[in-house]
């Protein structure tokens, strides 16, 4: 008698321990696929804001010597990832911030709407950056913990790489802009 009833409960907790990998695996992959889907986005936005630099950078050209955006040739480069992209976009940002600081520019409609296309981007991957970042938080500790350890080696999962967030600066240009509008 006591073999039927230990055998179903063996057989009955197995298969809990089984659904309970399944399902710490199913949340794993929720994650990943989180993370895989901010970056691409991210990355898409980073080539907008490639272009519009591009565009940006030839209409402040005023001159051959001018000096204005030389490293975005360096971003076009597919062998950089989604993170040094990101460090080369912020030192550009600050570039363009300091080069409206000190030369006066006529604002076009053009530049000044490259200007808002370029600061309405970095808004937006700033937001993605902040998503990315909470999920990877999340998906680092939740394959840290010592019940998803089987899953980790198993899965061969590493740990994801934050972003790094950096103070944006501001173009003052567009604010004495805006609020002369208001």
């Amino acid at each position: 008698m006591l073999p039927y009833i230990i055998v179903p409960i063996i057989i009955l907790l197995l298969f809990l321990i089984i659904l309970g990998f399944y399902n710490q695996s199913l949340n794993i992959s929720i994650y990943k696929i989180k993370l895989k889907e901010a970056k691409k986005a991210i990355k898409e936005l980073q080539k907008s804001e490639i272009n519009i630099l591009t565009k940006l950078s030839k209409k402040l050209k005023t001159n051959k010597d001018e000096k204005i955006l030389e490293n975005i040739p360096k971003i076009n480069n597919d062998q950089l990832t989604i993170y040094e992209v990101d460090y080369i976009l912020y030192d550009l940002n600050k570039e363009i911030k300091e080069f409206f600081e000190y030369n006066k520019v006529e604002l076009d409609e053009e530049i000044t709407e490259c200007i808002k296309n370029y600061k309405k981007d970095r808004a937006e991957i700033k937001a993605l950056k902040d998503y990315y970042n909470s999920n990877c938080t999340l998906y680092n500790e939740y394959i840290r913990s010592f019940k998803r350890l089987l899953i980790k080696i198993v899965k061969k999962l590493k740990k994801a790489t934050p972003f790094i967030i950096k103070k944006e600066v501001e173009f003052e240009i567009l604010k004495k802009e805006d609020n002369s509008n208001n």
